[in-house]
């Protein structure tokens, strides 16, 4: 799958992927793990977890759609 639509990484828009389903999760971009979530409307989204450049802050997730590999946005 590939990555379109920033939904943007807000503690409202974790809360929204509530009762979705956790597909997978792999070593996202940077090498930060990320995790395919599955909404119950059949809507898939990725959130990479990721830290500051540090590494001392607390971190952030960072949430956005999927859409499969050569689809539409």
């Amino acid at each position: 799958m590939r990555r379109a639509d920033e939904a943007g990484g807000t503690v409202e828009r974790l809360n929204a992927l509530a009762g979705g389903t956790i597909l997978g999760a792999v070593l996202g971009d940077g090498g930060f793990p990320a995790v395919l979530v599955r909404m119950p409307d059949g809507t898939e989204w990725w959130v990479d977890l990721q830290a500051d450049a540090e590494g001392n802050g607390p971190g952030f997730a960072h949430v956005e759609r999927a859409v499969p590999a050569g689809g539409a946005r």
